[in-house]
């Protein structure tokens, strides 16, 4: 960055800001240029709005741990319920009737990082710190949020197929699993309410509200009818059935029914004996389970042998017992007794956001006790340090080693390549070496110390198994259930079954599905506003959400420009519906350039479309205040109609302009896709914000009643 100075002469440059950042004055992180630049990372990482607290609000406790020193508390602090209430009222987070508020949370605080988990026992608005999770002396003292935690849907992968297989799981049980995630992505095809668990099950246009939109149409037949019929809809959820046979042909990631991603927290009472867990999944709609039974339990990336433990979920705790976690959701609940930190044995995880994938007996993907390996135990990376203290030119000289230097992919897929040409799997030597190397490319990031290319064991043989590459030449067919898995899907079945429409018919041969759908929303009952229906929005709102299109078309035209190929294909349409999914479209086998690419566009489009879903809940609003919750759904309704109105002028135009072209004059201007660039988005935005302040105004009319 350029030096700069501010109102008051202060000169801010890079070396101001680190100091600002916290002191490192006399630590040993001052002279480790890896460790460091991961500090001040540490304070540019994304986060929700923060609360300040006072000093008496940070207290300090011990962190647990075994005789022989090993932290069984490593990462995760607590918070009182005062203070947790607190933090999702300010993150704004919007609970269903029944859902309820989470237990657990990533945070940041000065030069504390980690998780924080609900402590009953706590009282007032408190955090209590541990010193694992103090990294630094800082005088800052705002909370900040980086996320809250949800009982993630489980789901298999390469390596960890790799690991299930190498512990004696057969491939019949994974191909039956695929099986049925792949007849039951088709299906989904057969009614708007199947359809809409598809792009909610595969994380799929979270940013615009998509699913919540669909699930609001579903519940009335005329808006179910309208919306399945709707050829914006039709074309997301095609892609949506494309992207996610995709993922499990080319990545082999299989939705797990009945098994979860959790994030780890620490037992606080003692409860758990060695090798129990505690895990209680509540879920949106109040509903609760308790997990029970032995658990084969994981953490990604699953290169070592030993990398699965098996565990017993304790189910539901006896009255009295595990006060201080029994109400702790939607996180899995680690003992403090053994001889070691069980997290510890699972890649080397800890309790700072780590997430753990947990899977039941009934998935069939418990291995046998005797087929369960040891933990690795590897040695540490020697660490790079320096006789003085880092600078910045350290700091940018660690940087550029990194981006050049980092071997973790190819490392993993050394790793996946060699487990399948020798009998072995990951038991063979060069895998378990590999494993090693993996383990120290992950901590080159603190240490400094890079896997060197001569050190990763070659390959022998000639060729790439086929689920790696089906380009090459001298590829083959491989024989464990990786290569099964991945001929058992075939590119020609990636093309969607159109199903018969169970819309009425005068939906079918409307020439204007927006308008169709316009009027069965305006048919819709909505009891809990004051005019129980939605109202004709005035001209003037119209036209205030009207002149933001040219510069919102403008912006989705850059993000296109950007886009590789396969994204560029074809019709501008499925160009603007992969944008809105966060998808790429097509059925090839994606290279890395491009999943860079659309992780970038991801990211992008993310922030314009929490751009527009702000303009579009405040309305005219300047004042910057949140609108009032039946007057935000009323804005939502004048932004969808502006969309349909805007799109039929354009229609007009365009018209016109065939019409003249027909007749030998000469038309000049953008073409009709480019003029209509947007506004299905934008349409389904305006969608998506009104569903969720329904869902709002639910809620706010069940807590006036309970009162």
């Amino acid at each position: 960055m350029s030096p700069f100075r501010l109102d008051d002469e202060t000169l801010i440059t890079p070396t101001f800001i680190h100091r600002t950042i916290g002191d490192f004055t006399g630590s040993e992180t001052a002279l480790i240029p890896a460790k460091y630049m991961a500090r001040i990372a540490q304070a540019f990482s994304s986060s929700k709005p923060s609360l300040t607290l006072r000093p008496d609000q940070m207290l300090s406790i011990e962190d647990i741990t075994a005789p022989d020193g090993s932290c069984f508390s490593d990462g995760v602090g607590l918070i009182s319920p005062s203070l947790a209430n607190d933090v999702v009222e300010k993150l704004g987070i919007k609970l269903g009737k029944e859902e309820r508020p989470p237990t657990c949370f990533q945070f940041r605080l000065g030069g504390a990082k980690g998780t924080l988990q609900v402590d009953p026992t706590l009282e007032g608005k408190v955090v209590a710190l541990r010193p694992s999770q103090v990294k630094f002396r800082s005088t800052l003292t705002s909370l900040e949020i980086a996320g809250t935690f949800e009982a993630g849907p489980g789901y298999l992968n390469r390596p960890l197929i790799t690991l299930l297989e190498n512990l004696g799981i057969p491939a019949d049980v994974f191909l039956k699993l695929q099986a049925k995630a792949t007849a039951k992505i088709r299906k989904s095809r057969a009614s708007l309410p199947s359809a809409v668990k598809l792009p909610r099950d595969w994380s799929l246009a979270s940013g615009t509200r998509f699913v919540s939109a669909l699930n609001l149409l579903a519940k009335d037949q005329a808006t179910r009818d309208a919306a399945f019929a709707n050829p914006f809809v039709a074309r997301c959820l095609d892609a949506s059935v494309v992207h996610a046979l995709r993922d499990i042909k080319y990545l082999a990631r299989i939705p797990l029914p009945g098994c979860y991603n959790l994030v780890g927290v620490v037992d606080v009472d003692g409860c758990l004996a060695q090798d129990e867990i505690y895990a209680r999944i509540s879920r949106p709609d109040g509903s609760t389970e308790y997990l029970q039974g032995t658990i084969a339990i994981s953490r990604s990336p699953t290169n070592h042998p030993g990398d699965c433990r098996l565990v017993r979920a304790v189910g539901k705790l006896p009255k009295g017992a595990g006060e201080r976690i029994r109400g702790l959701t939607n996180c899995v609940v680690f003992p403090v007794h053994g001889p070691r930190s069980l997290p510890s044995m699972l890649a080397g995880g800890d309790l700072d956001g780590d997430v753990y994938l947990l899977l039941t007996e009934a998935s069939g993907l418990v291995p046998s006790p005797d087929r369960i390996a040891e933990p690795a135990a590897y040695d540490a990376a020697p660490t790079v340090k320096l006789d003085r203290e880092v600078s910045v030119e350290d700091g940018g000289e660690f940087f550029f080693k990194y981006i050049t230097q980092d071997r973790t992919g190819l490392v993993a897929t050394r790793q996946l390549l060699l487990a399948d040409s020798h009998a072995e799997g990951l038991f063979h030597p060069d895998c378990l070496k590999l494993a090693q190397l993996h383990s120290n490319c992950v901590d080159a990031a603190k240490s400094g110390s890079f896997v060197q290319q001569h050190a990763v064991p070659r390959v022998t043989q000639r060729g790439l198994p086929d689920f790696l590459t089906n380009d090459a030449p001298d590829s083959y067919r491989s024989s464990k259930a990786l290569g099964h898995l991945y001929r058992a899907i075939d590119e020609e079945d990636f093309a969607v079954r159109k199903p018969k429409s169970s819309a009425n018919p005068a939906f079918l041969l409307d020439i204007d599905p927006q308008r169709q759908l316009t009027k069965a929303l305006e048919s819709l009952s909505l009891p809990l506003l004051p005019s129980k229906r939605l109202k004709a929005p005035s001209r003037p709102r119209i036209a205030h959400y009207r002149a933001y299109f040219p510069s919102f078309s403008s912006e989705l035209s850059k993000l296109l420009s950007l886009s590789p190929t396969p994204l560029r294909a074809g019709n501008l349409h499925l160009a603007e519906e992969s944008l809105f999914l966060s998808v790429v479209l097509g059925a090839k086998r994606l290279q890395k350039s491009e999943k860079l690419d659309a992780g970038k566009r991801r990211e992008q489009s993310g922030m314009l479309f929490a751009v527009v879903r702000k303009v579009i809940r405040e309305g005219m609003d300047s004042s910057g205040r949140p609108a009032r919750t039946s007057r935000a759904v009323q804005n939502a309704w004048a932004a969808w109609m502006a969309a349909v109105e805007e799109s039929e002028d354009r229609a007009k135009v365009a018209a016109a302009e065939k019409k003249r072209a027909a007749s030998g004059k000469r038309v000049g201007g953008a073409t009709d896709s480019d003029r209509l660039m947007g506004l299905n988005s934008w349409a389904w935005l305006a969608l998506g914000v009104m569903a969720e302040e329904l869902e709002r105004l639910e809620k706010e009319n069940v807590e006036v009643l309970v009162v």
